[in-house]
């Protein structure tokens, strides 16, 4: 339950960024690290859409090595999921020095 309202909190935040403010997407990251903070209690369906929208606030707000471990994570944990094959692009394009795409 905990991790769901921080999940849907930090979307928001994330999503309602529309001038892509470093500072609004760490506030984002803040909210989806206490989130997965939560998950070993919740077991949400959605983890690695977690995992991967934590990633991507990480990225903009220069908190690469976090990053990266998000997106590796999904790409061990999750290798099913869509979002393994979206981590792996996002890694691509931290590993070339460019910005991550998407939104």
């Amino acid at each position: 339950e905990a991790a769901n309202l921080l999940y849907k909190e930090a979307g928001e935040l994330y999503d309602g960024n529309t001038l892509k403010d470093p500072e609004v997407y760490r506030q984002a990251f803040e909210k989806f690290e206490s989130a997965i903070t939560y998950l070993q209690a919740d077991k949400p369906n959605y983890k690695a859409n977690l995992y991967y929208q934590a990633g991507k606030a990480a990225a903009r707000c220069e908190e690469i090595d976090r990053a990266v471990e998000l997106f590796e994570a999904i790409i061990d944990n999750f290798p099913a999921s869509q979002y393994s094959s979206y981590a792996a692009v996002r890694l691509k394009e931290i590993a070339d020095g460019k910005p991550i795409s998407g939104t």
